[in-house]
Protein backbone atom coordinates (compact mmCIF):
# COMPACT_ATOMS: atom_id res chain seq x y z
CA UNK A 1 0.00 0.00 0.00
CA UNK A 2 1.16 3.75 -0.38
CA UNK A 3 2.25 5.89 2.88
CA UNK A 4 1.24 9.17 4.02
CA UNK A 5 3.15 11.97 5.65
CA UNK A 6 1.30 14.83 7.02
CA UNK A 7 1.74 18.32 9.17
CA UNK A 8 -0.53 21.30 10.43
CA UNK A 9 1.35 24.37 12.23
CA UNK A 10 0.74 27.28 13.85
CA UNK A 11 2.69 29.15 12.42
CA UNK A 12 4.42 28.40 8.36
CA UNK A 13 7.20 25.94 9.00
CA UNK A 14 9.61 23.19 6.55
CA UNK A 15 9.29 19.78 6.83
CA UNK A 16 12.70 19.32 4.86
CA UNK A 17 13.91 17.36 7.78
CA UNK A 18 11.33 15.15 7.15
CA UNK A 19 10.62 14.48 3.86
CA UNK A 20 14.02 13.50 2.77
CA UNK A 21 13.61 10.45 5.16
CA UNK A 22 10.33 9.82 3.87
CA UNK A 23 10.87 10.44 -0.03
CA UNK A 24 13.63 7.14 1.20
CA UNK A 25 11.10 4.49 1.59
CA UNK A 26 10.12 5.66 -1.77
CA UNK A 27 11.58 2.77 -3.58
CA UNK A 28 14.89 3.03 -1.68
CA UNK A 29 14.46 1.90 1.90
CA UNK A 30 10.78 0.85 0.99
CA UNK A 31 8.65 -0.53 -2.30
CA UNK A 32 6.75 2.32 -3.05
CA UNK A 33 8.04 3.58 -6.45
CA UNK A 34 5.00 4.20 -8.73
CA UNK A 35 4.93 7.70 -7.68
CA UNK A 36 5.17 10.25 -5.25
CA UNK A 37 3.32 14.24 -3.98
CA UNK A 38 3.49 16.92 -1.68
CA UNK A 39 1.26 20.27 -1.01
CA UNK A 40 2.20 22.98 0.44
CA UNK A 41 -0.31 25.11 1.54
CA UNK A 42 -0.14 28.57 0.54
CA UNK A 43 -2.97 30.39 1.47
CA UNK A 44 -6.23 29.12 -0.28
CA UNK A 45 -4.09 27.29 -2.45
CA UNK A 46 -1.64 24.83 -2.25
CA UNK A 47 1.62 24.71 -4.07
CA UNK A 48 1.62 20.73 -5.39
CA UNK A 49 4.57 18.64 -6.73
CA UNK A 50 4.40 15.36 -7.67
CA UNK A 51 6.08 12.75 -10.24
CA UNK A 52 5.03 8.90 -11.19
CA UNK A 53 8.55 7.94 -10.42
CA UNK A 54 10.24 6.87 -7.46
CA UNK A 55 11.04 9.29 -4.97
CA UNK A 56 14.29 8.04 -3.82
CA UNK A 57 15.50 9.06 -7.18
CA UNK A 58 13.88 12.16 -7.77
CA UNK A 59 15.87 15.40 -8.38
CA UNK A 60 12.49 17.49 -7.72
CA UNK A 61 12.38 15.78 -4.65
CA UNK A 62 16.29 16.85 -3.61
CA UNK A 63 14.96 20.24 -4.58
CA UNK A 64 12.26 20.70 -2.63
CA UNK A 65 14.79 19.27 0.53
CA UNK A 66 16.98 22.04 -0.81
CA UNK A 67 14.74 24.99 -0.45
CA UNK A 68 12.97 26.41 2.60
CA UNK A 69 9.32 26.00 1.26
CA UNK A 70 7.44 27.04 4.77
CA UNK A 71 3.55 25.99 5.04
CA UNK A 72 1.04 25.51 7.72
CA UNK A 73 -0.41 22.73 6.08
CA UNK A 74 1.67 19.67 4.45
CA UNK A 75 0.42 16.68 2.68
CA UNK A 76 2.46 14.44 1.28
CA UNK A 77 2.08 10.61 -0.86
CA UNK A 78 4.36 8.32 -1.73
CA UNK A 79 2.90 5.53 -3.86
CA UNK A 80 3.28 1.58 -4.73
CA UNK A 81 0.07 1.37 -6.77
CA UNK A 82 -2.50 -1.69 -6.50
CA UNK A 83 -2.41 -2.35 -10.96
CA UNK A 84 0.97 -2.49 -11.40
CA UNK A 85 0.24 -1.16 -14.63
CA UNK A 86 -1.46 2.48 -13.75
CA UNK A 87 1.49 4.40 -12.46
CA UNK A 88 1.21 8.00 -14.09
CA UNK A 89 1.17 11.48 -13.29
CA UNK A 90 -2.63 11.65 -13.20
CA UNK A 91 -2.76 8.67 -10.93
CA UNK A 92 0.02 9.97 -8.17
CA UNK A 93 -1.14 11.87 -5.14
CA UNK A 94 -2.35 14.11 -3.99
CA UNK A 95 -5.67 14.91 -5.49
CA UNK A 96 -6.94 18.45 -5.59
CA UNK A 97 -10.07 20.32 -6.27
CA UNK A 98 -11.73 23.48 -5.82
CA UNK A 99 -14.82 24.47 -3.87
CA UNK A 100 -15.79 27.86 -3.38
CA UNK A 101 -12.46 29.54 -3.75
CA UNK A 102 -10.72 26.70 -1.82
CA UNK A 103 -8.29 24.09 -2.87
CA UNK A 104 -9.16 20.98 -1.57
CA UNK A 105 -6.59 18.75 -1.18
CA UNK A 106 -6.60 14.88 -0.73
CA UNK A 107 -4.10 11.92 -0.37
CA UNK A 108 -5.16 8.20 0.16
CA UNK A 109 -3.54 4.72 1.66
CA UNK A 110 -5.42 1.57 0.93
CA UNK A 111 -7.78 -0.19 -1.61
CA UNK A 112 -11.50 0.73 -2.08
CA UNK A 113 -12.12 -0.40 -5.46
CA UNK A 114 -15.64 -1.46 -5.10
CA UNK A 115 -16.25 2.77 -5.19
CA UNK A 116 -16.83 2.46 -9.51
CA UNK A 117 -19.62 -0.06 -8.74
CA UNK A 118 -21.39 1.84 -6.29
CA UNK A 119 -24.01 4.54 -8.21
CA UNK A 120 -23.16 6.95 -4.80
CA UNK A 121 -19.92 7.50 -6.04
CA UNK A 122 -21.16 7.87 -9.53
CA UNK A 123 -19.45 11.53 -10.95
CA UNK A 124 -22.07 14.51 -11.36
CA UNK A 125 -19.69 17.55 -11.60
CA UNK A 126 -16.35 16.63 -10.04
CA UNK A 127 -14.35 13.79 -12.75
CA UNK A 128 -11.32 11.71 -11.86
CA UNK A 129 -8.40 12.63 -14.62
CA UNK A 130 -6.58 9.28 -13.65
CA UNK A 131 -8.21 5.75 -13.29
CA UNK A 132 -7.73 4.94 -9.35
CA UNK A 133 -10.51 3.92 -6.60
CA UNK A 134 -8.75 6.77 -4.51
CA UNK A 135 -9.31 10.15 -6.74
CA UNK A 136 -13.27 8.41 -7.87
CA UNK A 137 -13.72 8.43 -4.13
CA UNK A 138 -12.03 11.77 -3.56
CA UNK A 139 -14.25 13.15 -6.35
CA UNK A 140 -17.33 12.03 -4.71
CA UNK A 141 -16.95 13.80 -1.61
CA UNK A 142 -16.30 17.34 -3.71
CA UNK A 143 -19.83 16.25 -5.10
CA UNK A 144 -21.08 16.08 -2.23
CA UNK A 145 -19.66 19.13 -0.23
CA UNK A 146 -20.52 21.57 -3.66
CA UNK A 147 -24.51 20.54 -3.34
CA UNK A 148 -24.11 20.94 0.72
CA UNK A 149 -22.41 23.94 0.85
CA UNK A 150 -22.62 27.58 -0.13
CA UNK A 151 -19.37 30.13 0.12
CA UNK A 152 -20.78 31.38 3.54
CA UNK A 153 -20.51 27.54 4.66
CA UNK A 154 -17.65 26.39 2.74
CA UNK A 155 -15.36 26.22 6.16
CA UNK A 156 -18.17 26.06 8.72
CA UNK A 157 -17.62 22.27 10.68
CA UNK A 158 -21.22 22.28 11.64
CA UNK A 159 -22.10 21.75 8.54
CA UNK A 160 -19.25 20.56 6.44
CA UNK A 161 -17.57 17.61 8.95
CA UNK A 162 -21.00 15.90 8.96
CA UNK A 163 -20.68 15.39 5.36
CA UNK A 164 -17.16 14.37 5.57
CA UNK A 165 -17.43 11.95 8.57
CA UNK A 166 -20.59 10.17 6.56
CA UNK A 167 -18.72 9.64 3.15
CA UNK A 168 -15.52 8.31 5.14
CA UNK A 169 -17.47 5.79 6.96
CA UNK A 170 -19.32 4.67 3.32
CA UNK A 171 -15.64 4.40 1.96
CA UNK A 172 -14.38 2.84 4.63
CA UNK A 173 -16.95 -0.08 4.26
CA UNK A 174 -15.06 -1.20 0.90
CA UNK A 175 -11.16 -1.79 2.69
CA UNK A 176 -8.52 0.11 3.87
CA UNK A 177 -9.43 4.09 3.63
CA UNK A 178 -6.60 6.00 5.04
CA UNK A 179 -6.91 9.24 4.04
CA UNK A 180 -5.38 12.97 4.89
CA UNK A 181 -7.43 15.88 3.29
CA UNK A 182 -7.07 19.40 3.65
CA UNK A 183 -9.80 22.32 2.63
CA UNK A 184 -7.15 25.22 3.31
CA UNK A 185 -7.93 25.61 6.53
CA UNK A 186 -8.23 22.28 8.14
CA UNK A 187 -6.28 19.30 8.40
CA UNK A 188 -8.51 15.87 8.32
CA UNK A 189 -7.52 12.70 9.14
CA UNK A 190 -8.96 9.24 9.40
CA UNK A 191 -7.31 5.81 9.19
CA UNK A 192 -8.90 2.29 8.75
CA UNK A 193 -5.79 1.14 10.48
CA UNK A 194 -2.82 2.83 12.51
CA UNK A 195 -2.30 6.50 12.58
CA UNK A 196 0.94 7.79 14.51
CA UNK A 197 1.88 11.36 15.64
CA UNK A 198 4.61 13.27 16.82
CA UNK A 199 3.97 17.12 18.11
CA UNK A 200 6.29 19.91 18.59
CA UNK A 201 6.37 23.14 20.66
CA UNK A 202 9.40 25.06 18.98
CA UNK A 203 11.45 28.65 19.80
CA UNK A 204 8.94 30.46 21.74
CA UNK A 205 7.48 33.89 19.80
CA UNK A 206 9.02 35.76 22.57
CA UNK A 207 12.57 35.25 21.59
CA UNK A 208 12.53 34.15 17.81
CA UNK A 209 9.04 36.08 15.86
CA UNK A 210 9.92 33.37 13.25
CA UNK A 211 10.16 29.48 14.90
CA UNK A 212 11.32 26.31 13.54
CA UNK A 213 12.16 22.95 14.47
CA UNK A 214 15.87 21.54 13.72
CA UNK A 215 16.42 17.65 13.16
CA UNK A 216 15.00 15.57 12.20
CA UNK A 217 11.81 13.16 13.26
CA UNK A 218 13.38 9.69 12.77
CA UNK A 219 14.49 9.52 16.56
CA UNK A 220 11.20 10.78 18.24
CA UNK A 221 9.16 8.69 19.99
CA UNK A 222 5.93 8.13 17.26
CA UNK A 223 3.11 7.57 19.52
CA UNK A 224 -0.44 6.25 18.35
CA UNK A 225 -3.21 8.56 18.16
CA UNK A 226 -5.65 8.20 20.88
CA UNK A 227 -9.12 9.46 21.53
CA UNK A 228 -9.38 12.60 23.20
CA UNK A 229 -6.22 13.95 23.00
CA UNK A 230 -6.36 17.91 23.32
CA UNK A 231 -2.67 18.62 22.83
CA UNK A 232 -0.99 22.05 23.29
CA UNK A 233 1.45 22.58 20.17
CA UNK A 234 3.08 24.40 17.67
CA UNK A 235 3.27 21.64 15.03
CA UNK A 236 1.51 18.69 14.73
CA UNK A 237 2.77 15.73 12.61
CA UNK A 238 0.80 12.62 11.31
CA UNK A 239 1.91 9.59 9.56
CA UNK A 240 0.56 6.51 9.02
CA UNK A 241 4.20 4.81 9.55
CA UNK A 242 6.51 5.20 12.28
CA UNK A 243 9.12 7.38 10.97
CA UNK A 244 11.10 6.63 14.02
CA UNK A 245 11.70 4.91 17.15
CA UNK A 246 8.33 4.11 19.13
CA UNK A 247 7.85 2.10 22.35
CA UNK A 248 4.05 2.22 22.51
CA UNK A 249 1.55 -0.62 21.66
CA UNK A 250 -1.37 -0.70 18.58
CA UNK A 251 -3.13 2.16 18.40
CA UNK A 252 -6.51 2.96 20.30
CA UNK A 253 -9.82 2.14 18.13
CA UNK A 254 -10.45 6.12 17.26
CA UNK A 255 -10.73 6.70 13.52
CA UNK A 256 -11.54 9.89 13.44
CA UNK A 257 -9.16 12.96 14.37
CA UNK A 258 -9.23 16.87 12.70
CA UNK A 259 -6.61 19.91 13.18
CA UNK A 260 -7.00 23.00 13.05
CA UNK A 261 -4.00 24.67 10.97
CA UNK A 262 -3.85 26.99 13.87
CA UNK A 263 -3.04 24.02 15.94
CA UNK A 264 -5.62 23.70 17.91
CA UNK A 265 -7.40 20.22 18.56
CA UNK A 266 -11.42 20.85 17.09
CA UNK A 267 -12.43 16.93 17.44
Amino acid sequence: MCELFGMSSKLPTNVTFSISVFGERGGHRGPHRDGWGIAFNEGHDFRIIKEAAPASDSACLRFIEGHDFKSRIVISHIRRASDPTSPSFTNSHPFARELYGLTHVFAHNGDVRSVFADSRFAPNYYFAQGDTDSERAFCSLMDRLRAALSPDTAVDLSVKLPIIEEWALEVSKFGIFNFLLSDSRYLYAHRSTHLFYVQRECVSLVSNPMPRCVGGLTQEMWAPWRRHMKPSLMHLFLSFLKLGASAFGEPASVKWRLNRSDGLMIR
